[in-house]
């Protein structure tokens, strides 16, 4: 898994990629299956689990199939001062 070539800066940005996985999948959720956490450094493994019910445009536009997805996921945060200074997320591209 590769993590997206995209940098965001600051709460806003970052929930623009929210917001485009809520219009194909408005039910979207992540579901954490495991936590790890040391010094500075929390994984977190989980499922982003929904239904396809809009239309989406990545690659190409496609309309609602009403297929679910269960797609693993692994995001890393590093923190410093109680403070998110780092995001990757990794997310199974191939299975949504």
């Amino acid at each position: 898994m590769n993590p997206s070539v995209t940098t965001y800066r600051g709460p806003k940005e970052l929930a623009a990629t929210v917001e485009f996985m809520r219009r194909p999948f408005p039910t979207c959720i992540g579901s954490v299956r495991l936590l790890h956490h040391w010094e500075d450094t929390i994984v977190v493994e989980l499922a982003l689990q929904g239904t396809h019910k809009g239309r989406w445009s990545c690659p190409s536009e496609s309309s609602a199939t009403g297929k679910r997805m269960n797609a693993p996921c692994c995001d890393v945060f590093q923190v410093t001062n109680g403070k998110i200074t780092s995001f990757n997320c990794y997310p199974s591209g191939t299975v949504v």
